[in-house]
């Protein structure tokens, strides 16, 4: 089952493929990032760098970023499954 998140203003910006999915989407499909450290963190696939952090149903940028050495990355993902 897909799992949508939104800003805080409540406009959706992301989701991916279940709630355990390691992969997160935009809108249009393009890959954003991918849960990583805490499984709530997001590293952004473009930055290879903090890109925001899941909180329920929402995608939050803290105001401090966490400093945190990025992971390797996996191979961009293709959504055409989905």
């Amino acid at each position: 089952m897909v799992v949508y998140y939104f800003s805080s203003q409540g406009r959706w910006i992301a989701f991916r493929e279940n709630e355990t999915g390691k992969n997160l989407f935009g809108p249009r499909t393009e890959w954003l990032g991918w849960p990583v450290w805490d499984g709530q963190d997001v590293c952004g696939a473009a930055t290879k760098s903090y890109l925001g952090t899941l909180v329920g149903d929402r995608l939050l940028r803290k105001a401090s970023a966490p400093s945190r050495v990025a992971p390797f990355a996996p191979f961009a993902p293709s959504c055409l499954s989905l």
